[in-house]
């Protein structure tokens, strides 16, 4: 019972001797990140700015500060808040890092960027291999950027789309289907694959 109340009394003593910007720092991380949770994102940035200015954390903050904007649809800001991280002197984690290059990749994607969304999943997975939204990412990117470099390859050419003979064929029967059930509208009649059930 004695060993109990000493080490209570020794965790109470040691807390109130740390500083108290260490406790206010996390408690603000926190709320930033329910603001954040609950779509409010300027009250989010208000916390953060408000831990950045401490000093503490700064690349988990500024992490955080990038994923607001970005989510504020400011993405240059979110780009360049993301970058300053990277080129900073502090140490960086891995994990902040991995966020970075994952979320950078997602922005790039959302705005048809695929090259440079393809090279920051790849950046992604070489700093953890195993992370699958990663891996199903950059084959999205990679599809995506495919397909405009043979899009761009078919209009430098100048060469037009080769269809398919299968193709023609669906097209041509869908054709016909729709011009018989216009027609049957019109006529009062009804298509036999408008039959009700």
């Amino acid at each position: 019972m004695e060993r109990r109340i000493i080490a209570v009394f020794t965790v109470m003593v040691l807390l109130l001797l740390t500083s108290c910007h260490i406790v206010i720092s996390y408690y603000d991380v926190l709320r930033g990140n329910y603001m954040f949770y609950l779509g409010r994102y300027q009250d989010a940035l208000i916390y953060y700015y408000k831990v950045d200015q401490l000093k503490r954390h700064s690349s988990r903050v500024r992490y955080n500060i990038g994923n607001v904007y970005w989510a504020l649809g400011e993405s240059d800001v979110a780009l360049d808040t993301w970058a300053r991280i990277e080129h900073s002197d502090d140490q960086t984690d891995d994990d902040i890092l991995l966020g970075i290059s994952f979320n950078r990749g997602l922005l790039y994607y959302e705005q048809g960027h695929f090259q440079q969304a393809y090279q920051n999943f790849i950046r992604a997975l070489s700093i953890d291999p195993s992370h699958v939204e990663a891996k199903v990412n950059l084959e999205l990117a990679l599809k995506k950027l495919r397909a405009s470099q043979q899009i761009s390859r078919m209009e430098q050419g100048g060469a037009k789309k080769q269809v398919d003979v299968t193709t023609e064929r669906i097209l041509s029967y869908i054709k016909r289907k729709e011009g018989v059930q216009w027609r049957a509208r019109f006529s009062g009649k009804r298509s036999p694959s408008l039959r009700d059930w």
